[in-house]
């Protein structure tokens, strides 16, 4: 999840007073609010989207496919009762059991087949798992850095309203012209409108996770993603995702699945054997006893099923091949765009030189009012500032959201520590 915020100048007014009142909902709705930590959010997301019931549900048809898969044929049993009347009357009866044998050499592929299934759907099941998880995540750095996002732009507003009221006592003195108090004010009403728009989408965020956490006026806890998770190479990532992705595994099943539905079907075309068994009353006080062998050929009743299980045999060989490149690119992007934002060392303001230009700012503040500096300079400034900020809150969001798509497509869970208060 992410969003870019455009500060694009406006010239609609808004007053203190406005920006105030506006932020009276968030922060009451944050007042009220339960911070939740990262695994209660996940555990809350999977029940929302009813996770629990489907594994319960899984459990129950992966016994059901089993069972049906190694249930044994029903034994038959039969009477028969041949008389005549003749002169050579005779009265003959027999009761029977008949088996089918078939089981015999047709039921291992059948248990395998649908042990081959299970595995797929248990994977299914972990790849919406892992995928609520990564949306999750991805909430709590966006709530995070755009709240920091926040802060300092609150922070630059009330700079640039200092600087409006030094500019008043200035134009009071005939230093300045009230076309500079205009452009201070335009700028104003710049920052202001950048600062409602990335408070609408915090307030989106928010109500989006509490759909996904179905709890009211929840909030992503205050959380540091940790970086926990090391792959030197983009290798290394693939190799572990591809011994890890759900989805991918998934794949790997299905496919094997059908494999072993070729194997069962082959083994469907074989004769189908009966042992019959029978005691024979004969007349007089003679009894036989009788046992014997039926089969049944299936001679049409079969055709078309192995090659229409070959051909899914194929697609299936296909679709996992595929599957296997579409990982392969996908981890071996976010490793590189990772390992960028990762080595990158020049690309935000660092402490020292956060401190130095706040330095610089507060001299330069000395000479706006003193009437050294120009409008144009403090606001260059003000600008300057706020921008390198923006710019490494950025940089930073940027390299987190890097590193979750990583332990995302690596199939890799993240992990967050709540700072102590």
């Amino acid at each position: 999840m992410s969003s870019i915020i455009s500060y694009t100048l406006s010239t609609k007014r808004h007053t203190g007073i406005g920006l105030f009142l506006g932020l009276i909902p968030l922060c009451l709705q944050t007042l009220h609010a339960d911070p939740l930590a990262f695994e209660k959010a996940c555990l809350q997301a999977f029940k929302g989207e009813q996770l629990p019931e489907f594994s319960q549900n899984l459990t129950q048809l992966r016994k059901a496919r089993l069972a049906q898969a190694s249930r044994l044929p029903n034994p038959s049993v039969f009477y028969e009762q041949e008389s005549a009347r003749s002169t050579d009357a005779f009265n003959e009866s027999s009761v029977g059991l008949s088996v089918n044998l078939d089981f015999i050499w047709k039921r291992g592929s059948r248990i395998k087949a649908a042990e081959q299934k299970n595995s797929a759907s248990e994977f299914e099941l972990s790849s919406k798992q892992l995928k609520v998880s990564y949306e999750i995540a991805n909430m709590f750095i966006d709530y995070a850095n755009w709240n920091k996002e926040l802060k300092e732009l609150g922070t630059s507003i009330k700079q640039h309203e200092e600087a409006l009221t030094i500019s008043r006592k200035l134009l009071v003195k005939g230093i300045i012209s009230a076309f500079n108090l205009k452009r201070i004010e335009l700028r104003m009403d710049e920052l202001r409108f950048s600062y409602k728009e990335l408070e609408s989408n915090i307030a989106g965020l928010l109500a989006e996770f509490q759909l996904w956490v179905s709890e009211e006026e929840a909030i992503p806890a205050n959380a540091n993603l940790l970086y926990d998770i090391s792959f030197e190479t983009a290798e290394k990532a693939v190799e572990h995702a591809l011994r890890n992705r759900p989805d991918l595994l998934a794949f790997e099943a299905n496919s094997n699945w059908k494999a072993e539905e070729v194997k069962k079907y082959k083994n469907e075309k074989l004769p189908e054997v009966s042992l019959d068994i029978s005691a024979k009353k004969y007349p007089g006080d003679n009894d036989g006893f009788f046992i014997g062998m039926s089969m049944e050929i299936p001679l049409g009743e079969k055709q078309g099923d192995v090659q229409f299980a070959e051909s899914e045999k194929v697609s299936g060989t296909l679709e996992y091949k595929r599957a296997k490149r579409k990982v392969e690119r996908e981890v071996k992007a976010a490793w590189q765009i990772w390992h960028h934002l990762q080595t990158d060392k020049n690309s935000s303001l660092g402490r020292s030189q956060m401190s130095e230009g706040k330095n610089y700012l507060q001299g330069l503040q000395s000479s706006f009012a003193n009437g050294e500096a120009s409008v144009i300079e403090y606001l260059d400034g003000l600008g300057s500032l706020l921008t390198g900020k923006q710019n490494t809150l950025k940089r930073h969001h940027l390299k987190q959201s890097a590193y979750l798509r990583l332990t995302y497509l690596s199939a890799s869970t993240p992990s967050f520590s709540t700072p102590k208060i």
